[in-house]
């Protein structure tokens, strides 16, 4: 393993990338248990990405192996999309479990109808198409979540959406922006594939809004989504929102028992 020194570090602002070779999925647990904003990885190394402030921290667990006290979170990835009503209250589920448990959530964008998918007919069963709306409603509501009365009136692709939200968290604002996407989407009814509404919901969190729009259309985060469709794929991930515990997948709308369950078998602290 390269010395510490030998890491490509890059200071981004308040914020620091760090390039490091393969590590062992311990000595990763370990490091995540800093406080990472996010973790990626690729064939050849993982890149962590984490406040300035805890740098040093990161250093002295690297330096030792992994061989470090730390009180390390257990790692859980979540599968959301913003056009599912049921992930935007899971937003909400994982506060609950965040308060139970030790844990770190990581976050990916899984589109639910990528550009090769057709959208279903809603008005082929208007009925139906209402009664499941209702449900979706009081369901978002029921978890204190605002929502419209009506029905978003976009039908999206959210490909652009997703990969600006990768943006947001490289640059430390995940949560919050994720937050406004969905206020936008099913609140105020705003087109969130437009890039000058994701740049201008950006600029209120203080994020860039041109640099934001510029890793979009670069594509910068293309690589990562597509890794993370192959390996949603190889779980037999098919919906949103979608828990990853150990080896064991959740899904489903309301998953704070079964995703609360999963995380006791497999040995994650519980907060006290």
């Amino acid at each position: 393993m390269p010395e510490f020194t030998d890491l490509e570090i890059v200071e981004q602002g308040e914020t620091v990338r760090i390039n490091c070779p393969r590590l062992s999925a311990e000595l990763v647990q370990e490091l995540l248990g800093v406080g990472c904003h996010s973790v990626a990885w690729g064939p050849d190394q993982v890149s962590f990405l984490l406040s300035a402030g805890d740098l040093d921290r990161f250093k002295a667990i690297y330096e030792a192996g992994g061989h470090v006290t730390l009180n390390v979170p257990f790692r859980v990835i979540a599968y959301y999309d913003y056009i599912s009503p049921f992930a935007y209250v899971s937003t909400e589920l994982v506060k609950h479990v965040e308060a139970a448990f030790n844990i770190y959530v990581e976050w990916r964008g899984f589109e639910l109808r990528p550009r090769w998918s057709q959208y279903p007919d809603v008005a082929a069963d208007p009925v139906r198409s209402q009664a499941r709306w209702a449900m979706q409603k009081d369901t978002v509501r029921r978890w204190g979540l605002p929502i419209a009365e009506d029905r978003p009136p976009f039908r999206l692709r959210t490909r652009t959406a997703l990969m600006a939200s990768e943006y947001a968290k490289e640059n430390g604002r995940f949560r919050e922006f994720q937050r406004a996407m969905y206020t936008a989407y099913y609140v105020t009814h705003e087109d969130i594939r437009d890039l000058s509404v994701i740049a201008r919901i950006a600029e209120g969190l203080g994020l860039n809004g041109t640099d934001l729009v510029s890793s979009v259309m670069e594509r910068r985060f293309e690589q990562r989504m597509e890794q993370w469709r192959r390996e949603a794929e190889a779980d037999l991930v098919f919906g949103v929102p979608t828990f990853k515990v150990g080896t064991t997948i959740i899904w489903g709308r309301e998953a704070l028992e079964d995703l609360s369950q999963a995380l006791e078998a497999a040995g994650a602290q519980q907060r006290t």
